[in-house]
C-alpha cells in the first residue's frame, strides 16, 4: 500500500501540481516576458506534461536507490560501531590455566608493535531460568533460557578498568538485578517494561535447585565482557552471587587490552595458538576485538558492496533515461533553435535557455526521490532504534554530486546538438 501510494502520489504531483506552478509563472507577465523566460517557460509547460510518466518513474527509482544505499550504509556504520562497544577488551579468554596466562603476557611483552594497557581477571556464573519469557531475553536466547550473573562489586571494578563506560551500580537489594548489554539500546520501551515487570525464578541446569527470584530494575548499555561471553548479563548483589557460587560452576575470564588493536591480527593469532593450539575463527573460549571486527566488516562489507552495486545500476538507469530523453528532444528541436539563431539568439543565451529548461527534468525527480527516501529512512531508524542520520547525509550528498555531473553532461550534449550546424 505504501509503495502504491508513493507511485500514484508522485505521478499526480508531477502531472497536476507542477503545471499549476508553471501556469502561475506564465501568468506573471513581469517575469514571463523578461529575457528568454518566454521560451523557457513555454518549453517547460510542454515538457512537464509530455514527460510526467518518465519523471514519476525516475523519482521512484531515485528514492529506491537512495533508500537501498542509505539503509545498507547505515547498517554498516552502526554494526561496526557496535563491534567496538561490545568488545571492551582486546582479548578475553575463558578458563585458561595460570601457565598459559603467563605465556600470553610474555607474548604481548615481546611484541614491539603493541603495549599492554591493562591485564586483569574476572568471572561470572551461568544459571537457568524456570519461568522464562517467550523471548528470553531476546530472540536468540529463546531456546536457552539462561542468564549470566556478576556481583556489583566486580562489575564496578571492571567498569573502572574499562574507563567508566557504564554508570556505577550500588546498593542492590536481594532480588534486584540490572541488565547489562548493548541490546538494551535497541529495546522498545514496551519490551523494557515487560522485562522489568517479570520475576525470573533462577534455578540450576537440572531445575532441581532453586536460588530465588530476580527482577530487572534497570539497564546498562555497555557490556563488560567481549562478544560471546556472558551476552545476557545480570548484575546482582554480592550475597546472591555467593549463593550461586556455592552450587554452580564459575566461568573465569582472563582479560588483556593492548594498544593499536586495529592492527593486531598477528598478535591475536599468537595468543590463540598459545591458548588453544591453533587459530580458530569460531572459538567458545577465545574472544578477540580484531577477529570479531574482521568477521563483521567482511560480512557487512559484502552486503554493502551488493547494495552499492544495485544502487549504481539504478542510478545509471535514472540518469540514462533523462539523458537520452533530452538528447532525443534536442534532435527534434534543432530546427526551432535554428530559427531563434536567425532572430539574433546568442550562444550564451542559448545555453541559458537549455540549462533552465533541462534543470527541472533533473531537479524535480531528485527532490521527490530524496523526500521519499528520507521518510523511508526515518521510519526504518525509528523501528530499529538506530541513528542513521550521518550515513544518509553522506550518501545523499554523493548522489547529488553525481546527479549534477549527469546534468552538466546533458546540457553540454544538448547544446552541441542544436548548435552543430550553426555558424
Amino acid at each position: 500500500m505504501v509503495l502504491f501510494s508513493v507511485i500514484v502520489g508522485t505521478w499526480l504531483f508531477i502531472r497536476h501540481s507542477m503545471p499549476l506552478v508553471l501556469r502561475f509563472v506564465y501568468n506573471k507577465k513581469s517575469s514571463y516576458y523578461h529575457g528568454t523566460n518566454l521560451i523557457t517557460i513555454t518549453s517547460l509547460r510542454y515538457r512537464v506534461r509530455k514527460n510526467a510518466n518518465t519523471l514519476a518513474m525516475i523519482a521512484i527509482l531515485s528514492a529506491t536507490t537512495l533508500t537501498i544505499i542509505g539503509a545498507i550504509s547505515g547498517f554498516y556504520y552502526v554494526t561496526i560501531e557496535q563491534v567496538k562497544t561490545e568488545n571492551p577488551s582486546s582479548y578475553q579468554l575463558l578458563n585458561i590455566s595460570p601457565d598459559k596466562d603467563e605465556e600470553i603476557v610474555r607474548i604481548i611483552s615481546r611484541d614491539k608493535e603493541h603495549k599492554l594497557r591493562y591485564r586483569t581477571k574476572s568471572s561470572y556464573i551461568n544459571a537457568s531460568v524456570k519461568n522464562e519469557l517467550e523471548k528470553m531475553p531476546f530472540n536468540y536466547y529463546q531456546n536457552q533460557a539462561k542468564f549470566s550473573f556478576i556481583p556489583e562489586s566486580e562489575f564496578n571494578r571492571i567498569n573502572l578498568i574499562e574507563d567508566r563506560k557504564n554508570k556505577p551500580i550500588h546498593h542492590l537489594k536481594n532480588g534486584e538485578a540490572i541488565y547489562v548489554g548493548r541490546e538494551t539500546n535497541n529495546l522498545h520501551e514496551r519490551r523494557k517494561q515487560e522485562l522489568k515487570s517479570h520475576t525470573f525464578q533462577i534455578v540450576s541446569d537440572d531445575k532441581k535447585t532453586g536460588f530465588g527470584a530476580i527482577q530487572v530494575i534497570d539497564f546498562r548499555p555497555n557490556p563488560v565482557f567481549n562478544s560471546g561471553f556472558a551476552d545476557a548479563l545480570l548484575v546482582v548483589n554480592d550475597d546472591f552471587y555467593n549463593r550461586l557460587k556455592e552450587h554452580l560452576k564459575v566461568q573465569k575470564v582472563a582479560m588483556y587490552d593492548v594498544t593499536e588493536v586495529d592492527h593486531s591480527e598477528n598478535l591475536g593469532n599468537k595468543i590463540q595458538v598459545a591458548a588453544e593450539g591453533k587459530v580458530n575463527i569460531w572459538s567458545p573460549t577465545f574472544s578477540s576485538y580484531y577477529s570479531n571486527y574482521h568477521m563483521v566488516s567482511i560480512l557487512m562489507g559484502t552486503i554493502l558492496f551488493i547494495g552499492i552495486f544495485i544502487g549504481l545500476v539504478f542510478f545509471l538507469a535514472t540518469g540514462s533515461v533523462i539523458y537520452f530523453k533530452q538528447v532525443t528532444d534536442a534532435y527534434l528541436e534543432q530546427n526551432q533553435f535554428t530559427t531563434l539563431f536567425k532572430l539574433g539568439l546568442t550562444k550564451r543565451e542559448l545555453r541559458g535557455i537549455i540549462s533552465r529548461q533541462i534543470a527541472p527534468m533533473f531537479v524535480i525527480p531528485l527532490l521527490l526521490g530524496i523526500s521519499h527516501s528520507i521518510f523511508a529512512m526515518i521510519g526504518l531508524a525509528r523501528n530499529l532504534e538506530y541513528s542513521l542520520q550521518m550515513p544518509v547525509i553522506i550518501v545523499t550528498s554523493i548522489y547529488c554530486v553525481f546527479y549534477g555531473l549527469y546534468y552538466w553532461i546533458c546540457v553540454n550534449s544538448y547544446t552541441n546538438i542544436v548548435t552543430r550546424y550553426q555558424p
